[in-house]
């Protein structure tokens, strides 16, 4: 299975008007950005340094979790979780202070538990590195495609962020990946 991977990065003003764009056609198959041995470094980075990829399911215990009532997510049954911040967790480390301060939603399949899509918002400002850095907004949406043999791969990703790092600049950028299955 290939994927073409459609990356737009957009350069955002203060009031969220686009002012410069950068786009990359790729072609990619999972896994191929790495051989097996990068893999498992990669994994063992993310275990001892908390490097890496994010999930949202990883980090269960950063929130708290409500069931709320089933939807349909383009024409499948789904269980729908809606997640926020739990008080009084501590972070372990930069990365778990800011995602430990989102809320969103999360959509699984009813009949196959496949994440099908999870949007997320953060809840408040947040300081990293001391007082040097701030993340004032961050906003994802994740959404999932089924592909042959009932598995579930990146569809589209779409993340929103503004931070300041004091007192040298401000960044404000949307990124957006889409992925399409090449037969």
């Amino acid at each position: 299975m290939r994927f073409r991977v459609t990356e737009t990065k957009e350069e955002l003003d203060s009031e969220g008007k686009v002012e410069e764009v950068e786009k990359e056609i790729r072609i990619t198959t999972p896994g191929a950005d790495t051989n097996p041995a990068q893999r498992q470094l990669q994994k063992a980075k993310v275990k001892n340094e908390g490097e890496g990829a994010f999930s949202i399911l990883a980090s269960s215990d950063l929130f708290e979790w409500e069931m709320r009532p089933e939807e349909n997510l383009e024409g499948s049954p789904c269980k729908v979780l809606s997640f926020r911040p739990k008080e009084g967790v501590k972070p372990q480390n930069q990365r778990e202070k800011v995602m430990g301060q989102m809320a969103g939603t999360y959509w699984v399949d009813a009949v196959d538990l496949c994440c099908r899509q999870i949007v997320g918002k953060l809840t408040r400002l947040v300081s990293v590195f001391g007082f040097f850095a701030e993340v004032r907004e961050l906003d994802f949406l994740w959404k999932g495609q089924k592909v042959p043999q009932r598995v579930v791969t990146p569809q589209k990703v779409e993340y929103r962020y503004r931070a300041a790092v004091f007192p040298f600049f401000d960044t404000h950028e949307k990124h957006v990946l889409t992925y399409e299955v090449i037969p």
